[in-house]
């Protein structure tokens, strides 16, 4: 069970010393920031929790053009409904 743990904490240790992490740990704020800015402007939860629901989007096609990940067709038509279910919301 102790080996266990050292592991886990050297691992997160290599994690902290890499400055890609703060950008990460830096974006996740700017996120949490923005939907709860979101709230607060539309008066209800509702919109802004589906709208940040679709954060594996953005993820998926950032490995799309950065690291060159191929997405399968169920992942594409995942977007699709992700993106027609964000554009119902605005009727």
């Amino acid at each position: 069970m102790l080996l266990v743990k050292k592991r886990r904490l050297e691992n997160i240790k290599q994690v902290l010393k890499s400055r890609w992490s703060y950008v990460g740990f830096s974006i996740g704020v700017l996120g949490t920031i923005g939907t709860f800015a979101a709230i607060d402007v539309t008066g209800d939860a509702t919109t802004p929790a589906i709208v940040s629901a679709a954060s594996p989007l953005v993820t998926a096609y950032l490995a799309f053009f950065f690291d060159k990940e191929h997405l399968s067709a169920m992942q594409r038509a995942g977007a699709v409904v992700i993106v027609a279910g964000i554009m119902l919301l605005s009727l």
